[in-house]
């Protein structure tokens, strides 16, 4: 029966549990072609394209198959995982909510749920989810595994330290454990034994290419913090060519020519406004990793100001509005009214919450608004722009050292970051000549000298009165959902500046654009 979708799928499946993914995805694709709607052989595609890491397909498949199975709880439970490593967290979130609901034993579901929510930076309701689980399996490891990493991230070391040794003595490692243990061992200062342990499961243990990215990126920080800079970069090295690398510079930079001449010196004046009078917007923008989630922990411990954190809600706007045509966008821009315009602004103001209304100043430090900001000038008229700038250097090392989502699809690569960068740059040069809003540079290296003095500049650009809680904002309690969050917690330190200058031996793409010595190299070429 060569033609019939079931014997397919099921042929497929059993490739699958052989480990032959590329053979059981062309046998779920001719299932498919067969069959459109055939609910099992989408889900095993979206495995497939899961166990690929090419995480963006396979939510694409959850989708569909949620689409003809939505009461099916490993539907939900993957396309939560999924959601999860695009960086869709609130997606995700009510994916593992469907799937608590579904389960006669919900607690995979509440561990995940709480892990997404973990990602965001709610940790108290993260820590809730994961006291909910443990009442329905008390002894999962990697559950308690998990209550000790955000035990960590609430600055309770002890109650995480006692988690996590109390797991490693039972004998029990799994990846989960390790990676728990790794990140407390070096908050500690207990590098050597957690170094030995995530090296012999990457040795020893079959892992998924998942679980071996998150280990390789354990060990680079763990041998960064011992200060073995050859090793950390081999295993960020090793981190980032398992990871799928789908970034479009044609693409991107396309995106970055449209934008500029949409938003031309010419025709930005023309360009309708909204009415909105609202001050509180203020909108920190740089390239990831440049201090926006430093400067946003300042701003968020002044008493009037109100943190909302690394929002999608502009981007989300934007999308909505081309309608994934962002090759039309001059006429687009063109054809904008006050009224639409009013009714976006509207809509971003209703997405910050009810604890933004009573503040003076609401930043959203989402880093990649800096694409945006002509349309940022259009629904707030009076919006304040920060950008936070830093060495090209640092910020590109940074980026490949952290284990971002596939939303930054450049970080894996430093002819990209390099590439990615150059337009960043090109792209808010444009703004500082066109944009009417004000904007205040703020540079890294300067703030983390000078606490007070930039503290206090940036309430002065907001029309603040100075709070001295600014300079206590590693004690304000405030969770930063970011992979900033240990750094926000702890009092300014200067170790991260010109950082590359330990790693220069092996970033050869970075010195050749920028230089190696302390004055970064201009662009060849203003475009």
């Amino acid at each position: 029966m060569p033609a019939e979708p079931a014997v397919l799928s099921n042929l497929a499946s059993t490739l699958y549990a052989a480990g032959k993914f590329d053979e059981a995805a062309n046998r779920y694709g001719a299932a498919l072609t067969l069959n459109p709607n055939h609910p099992q052989a989408h889900f095993g595609l979206g495995n497939c394209r899961l166990a690929q890491s090419r995480w963006v397909d396979a939510l694409a498949c959850y989708q569909e198959a949620y689409r003809l199975m939505p009461d099916n709880y490993d539907v939900n439970m993957s396309m939560g995982k999924a959601n999860v490593n695009v960086g869709r967290l609130e997606e995700a979130q009510a994916c593992f909510r469907r799937a608590a609901g579904l389960a006669a034993n919900p607690a995979i579901a509440l561990r995940e749920l709480a892990w997404a929510l973990q990602l965001q930076g709610c940790l108290d309701e993260a820590l809730r989810f994961v006291e909910q689980s443990l009442e329905h399996r008390p002894d999962d490891a990697d559950t308690l595994a998990e209550r000790a990493q955000i035990y960590c991230k609430l600055d309770n070391l002890e109650a995480a330290h006692r988690d996590i040794l109390a797991l490693v003595d039972r004998g029990q490692v799994t990846p989960r454990i390790v990676l728990a243990w790794g990140e407390i061992c070096g908050r500690f200062g207990e590098c050597a034994e957690a170094i030995a342990r995530a090296e012999a499961l990457i040795d020893n243990a079959p892992l998924s290419k998942t679980d071996a990215i998150s280990l390789h990126y354990l060990l680079g920080r763990l041998q960064d913090r011992a200060d073995d800079y050859d090793r950390a970069f081999s295993h960020y090295y090793k981190a980032n060519t398992l990871l799928p690398s789908h970034f479009d510079r044609k693409g991107h930079r396309a995106l970055v020519e449209v934008l500029r001449s949409g938003y031309s010196r010419e025709a930005f004046p023309s360009l309708a406004r909204s009415v909105c009078k609202d001050e509180r917007p203020v909108f920190i923008v740089g390239m990831p990793r440049s201090g926006t989630s430093l400067v946003e922990q300042i701003l968020a411990s002044h008493t009037q100001v109100f943190g909302a954190g690394e929002l999608n809600h502009i981007k989300t706007l934007a999308g909505e509005l081309l309608h994934g045509q962002e090759s039309r966008l001059s006429a687009h821009l063109a054809g904008l009214r006050s009224p639409q315009l009013d009714a976006l602004a509207d809509r971003y103001l209703n997405l910050l919450g009810r604890e933004a209304t009573e503040a003076r100043r609401v930043t959203d430090k989402m880093p990649a608004n800096f694409l945006w900001l002509g349309l940022i000038a259009q629904m707030f008229p009076r919006a304040h722009v920060i950008h936070c700038v830093r060495d090209p250097r640092d910020i590109c090392l940074s980026i490949y050292f952290q284990q971002f989502s596939q939303a930054h699809p450049y970080a894996q690569d430093l002819d990209d970051l390099v590439f990615y960068y150059r337009c960043y740059e090109t792209m808010m040069s444009h703004w500082q000549q066109v944009l009417d809003l004000p904007l205040l540079e703020v540079r890294y290296e300067q703030l983390v000298d000078d606490l007070e003095g930039q503290a206090r500049r940036m309430l002065d650009f907001l029309g603040l009165t100075w709070d001295e809680g600014c300079l206590r904002f590693h004690r304000s309690g405030r969770a930063a959902a970011t992979a900033s969050w240990g750094q926000v917690r702890q009092p300014i330190y200067t170790r991260s500046v010109h950082r590359w200058r330990r790693y220069q031996a092996h970033l050869h793409p970075l010195i050749a654009e920028f230089g190696n010595g302390d004055t970064v190299t201009k662009p060849r070429s203003a475009e």
